[in-house]
């Protein structure tokens, strides 16, 4: 019996050992086309972490860690250690945390209490991990950012083992492989077998495997069609099985980098309407049909089989009112964006009180975003003066609004993925008669001639309604962001004087913003993160509403926090060489939080 049990023992840790031996072999075999694909998650501080956004530094650490594991939570003090050595000469360090019980609060309690100076990137669809062929804890790769190459995977060092130390370090194998790359010269030791804790890898999909019409499918339509459709913002049209296969890889890669969909919110920071986020079964499922081969499955094709139409339709049914630009805006085929004041074709004929607005743009492709002001009738002057909104009148005007504006005469906006303003019940936007519609559009170019006729359409209240929601603008104009500078911070606050709910937030950068939150800080000195975007894209200007209307108490104060990137680093950063100031183009900057609240202790629409 003894000796069976000591057969058993010795085929298992032989199979065990087959099994580290043949990734080490397969990496042997491959080490110089052994490349690492762009990848983006969030770490345990809620921050954006992109693989190739470090592409100016030398080489790159990754360790796959693990909540209570014995063996990575010894091996953080020497970890440390080389990130203080080496972050200065250009290698950063990261880890990457892919259990299913380990959740981001619970890493980030982890990495503080052991003292973990690196960002830990939650892998939740765990896409991440299998496509490095991760399988436990302790595992450190070295990623030469030259070309994204692995020139080393294995242990950090020899001096662990499972249930005891050797007391000393006989090999340092993760710091002599940085040596060697920093100093040009070839890695002596390429790969090495790792002790440490089995990563909890979900093995389901691999059994069963997915298909386009069972599982893609009803992925692509709850966060993909509307604008991948004939006439749609997106540049191509999911209209079936062939078109989507056929752009298969480049969905693999805007999912892994969280390009795609178009949400830009932290999922961990409130709940919000018509959030478009994808969750770690759906990435899973997108990710793992790319790499299963694209399999069809079985029936009719459940896209070929409904025409795709235009995204381009009223989102609320045909509108009570709508008005249009006065004239067709014909756009070239290059140059600079260009922002354009035009008037409406004709003014408000009565008294409105407005529940709900739609902007839809004549031309998607072309249209980058539009604001809509209202110019009181009162108001006199041409275009351009009427556009500041300023008036001896304006005020007396804005009190008989159900919406109040502060700076400003704006009542609506469109950008990609956000079109429809539907404000919350019981308010409006009062609109007099006489009034004219002011589109502040801003046009950029496709590669040959454009037209567009952007048109608006209101929903009428059929009496005046009960409360005022109000609108604030928490703005910060002093902006001096020096060439190649990659965390330029702003800030700015509001304070409510008042008791306040509060029903949406939208940020407003251009293109070298990076991230920006809204926190919260009650009067009892307790603070929240009421929205964080911690990848910022001048391209989706979205406003964030949430599931629930937020209670403000008086005396709250909202921060509002911003970072920059001026860098090369940053991909839509159109010139990294130029300091760049405040601003209303998009190669200038601006700070801006918008606020849409309803005021709780003077909330009622005047008569």
């Amino acid at each position: 019996m003894v000796i069976l049990i000591a057969v058993v023992v010795v085929v298992m840790l032989l199979v065990g050992d087959f099994h580290q031996q043949d990734k080490q072999d397969r990496f042997r075999e491959g080490a110089s086309r052994a490349i690492v694909e762009n990848f983006a998650l969030y770490d345990q501080d809620g921050k954006y972490q992109e693989l190739y956004y470090r592409s100016d530094m030398k080489a790159i650490v990754i360790v796959s860690q693990g909540n209570g594991c014995p063996i990575i939570r010894k091996s953080i003090p020497y970890l440390n250690h080389l990130q203080e050595q080496y972050e200065s000469l250009g290698v950063f360090f990261l880890m990457i945390n892919a259990n299913q019980q380990d959740t981001r609060p619970a890493i980030k309690s982890e990495a503080d209490l052991f003292g973990i100076s690196m960002p830990i990137l939650k892998d939740q669809a765990q896409a991440i991990a299998k496509s490095l062929s991760l399988t436990r804890t302790a595992e450190a790769i070295l990623l030469d950012t030259g070309d994204w190459s692995m020139v080393y995977r294995g242990a950090i060092h020899d001096g662990l083992g499972y249930e005891s130390d050797k007391g000393r370090i006989e090999h340092h194998y993760l710091r002599d492989a940085i040596n060697a790359h920093l100093n040009n010269r070839a890695v002596v030791t390429d790969t090495t077998g790792v002790k440490g804790c089995l990563i909890n890898l979900d093995q389901e999909d691999e059994q069963t495997g997915y298909t386009y019409a069972r599982d893609v499918v009803p992925i692509l339509n709850k966060h993909c069609v509307d604008c991948h459709s004939n006439g749609g913002a997106a540049p191509w049209s999911m209209d079936g099985y062939k078109r989507v296969k056929g752009w298969g890889p480049m969905i693999r890669e805007v999912v892994r980098t969280k390009r795609m969909p178009p949400w830009h919110a932290d999922p961990a920071c409130g709940r919000f309407e018509e959030d478009n986020s994808l969750s770690a079964e759906e990435e899973k499922i997108l990710i793992g049909w790319v790499e299963q081969g694209f399999p069809k499955g079985q029936g009719n094709d459940p896209l070929a089989k409904k025409r795709q139409t235009s995204s381009v339709f009223w989102g609320l049914g045909e509108p009570d009112l709508k008005f249009r630009l006065k004239t067709s805006q014909s756009v070239t085929a290059t140059g600079d964006d260009e922002f354009r004041m035009i008037e409406g074709d004709r003014p408000i004929d009565r008294d409105i009180w407005v529940k709900a607005i739609d902007i839809r743009p004549g031309n998607v492709k072309v249209v980058h975003h539009g604001n809509l002001s209202v110019v009181w009738p009162d108001n006199s002057g041409t275009v351009d003066n009427l556009a500041t909104g300023e008036s001896a009148d304006r005020n007396r005007w804005l009190a008989m609004g159900g919406m109040s504006m502060e700076k400003g005469s704006m009542i609506a906006a469109y950008a990609p993925g956000n079109r429809v303003l539907q404000l919350p019940q019981d308010t409006g936007v009062f609109l007099p008669k006489g009034s004219r519609l002011l589109f502040e559009m801003h046009y950029i170019t496709t590669g040959k001639p454009e037209t567009d006729l952007t048109e608006v359409g209101f929903y009428l209240l059929d009496e005046k309604p009960t409360k005022l929601l109000s609108v604030s603008t928490i703005n910060n104009r002093n902006i001096k962001i020096p060439a190649g500078e990659k965390n330029y911070k702003r800030r700015g606050n509001m304070f409510a004087h008042n008791d306040l709910l509060l029903t949406a937030l939208q940020p407003h950068m251009h293109y070298r913003g990076k991230s920006m939150k809204f926190i919260i800080e009650y009067p009892d000195g307790s603070s929240e993160i009421a929205l964080s975007v911690p990848n910022y894209r001048f391209k989706w200007q979205r406003r964030y509403t949430f599931a629930e209307p937020k209670f403000v108490p008086r005396g709250t104060t909202i921060h509002l926090e911003g970072f920059y990137d001026n860098s090369s680093q940053n991909s839509d950063n159109p010139d990294s060489g130029q300091e760049v100031v405040y601003g209303p183009y998009s190669h200038t900057e601006m700070f801006q939080g918008i606020a849409f609240y309803i005021n709780q202790n003077s909330g009622r629409a005047p008569n």
